[in-house]
């Protein structure tokens, strides 16, 4: 993209620099001012990884973590372009990687049934449990997970898919103890298709 005197938009390569900097303050400023740009000077810009948020302290500031997943659910210009598997995934890696449960709750809205009814759920629940088969699958994510679950299952018109969802959760090892920490928000006559007993 050209700027009005006809000259190539810096902003493209500055922010892939910053983002391959390490460095968490240039990190942080990069995915905020990628986020402020306004509507008619969006260039197009290199997919983002969320290994970028490794960068930051070992609890990212909640902003840069929104950031992050605002701009892939909302960033119209990346190259290549972002299909709704690659946003889910995307947002997914984020959310395990940090544990942030305020990107967690941003994302829960993401997923509410606005296409094929609850089919983002479906596939955000299933790819989590195979996450969890991996051995790098350890306390944060499954607090990431925990956090995520528990957003959708607060939300009334996305209780019962989530529940239906969960049982893929049911018999992996590492998430079990997730599963229990959600019982408060899984309702009675649901607890037993999840392994809980009914209070």
């Amino acid at each position: 993209m050209t700027t009005e005197g006809g000259q190539q938009d810096p902003f493209p390569a500055q922010f892939a620099a910053d983002l391959a900097s390490a460095d968490p303050g240039r990190v942080a400023a990069a995915l905020s001012r990628a986020r402020g740009l306004l509507p008619g000077s969006r260039s197009p810009l290199p997919r983002i990884d969320p290994a970028v948020l490794d960068t930051l302290p070992n609890d990212p500031p909640w902003e840069v973590v929104q950031d992050f997943v605002w701009l892939i659910a909302h960033y119209p210009n990346f190259v290549p372009p972002l299909t709704q598997q690659d946003k889910l995934r995307l947002w997914l890696d984020a959310i395990l990687r940090t544990a942030d449960s305020a990107a967690a709750l941003q994302v829960a809205q993401y997923l509410r049934p606005v296409r094929e009814p609850g089919a983002d759920i479906d596939a955000a629940l299933r790819s989590i449990a195979e996450s969890a088969s991996s051995p790098r699958f350890g306390d944060r994510q499954a607090r990431g997970a925990e956090h995520l679950a528990r957003n959708l299952l607060e939300q009334h018109d996305t209780n019962k898919r989530t529940v239906a969802a969960l049982r893929a959760w049911v018999g992996v090892p590492a998430l079990q103890p997730v599963i229990h920490h959600l019982a408060p928000f899984v309702r009675p006559e649901d607890r037993p298709g999840l392994g809980l007993m009914a209070p």
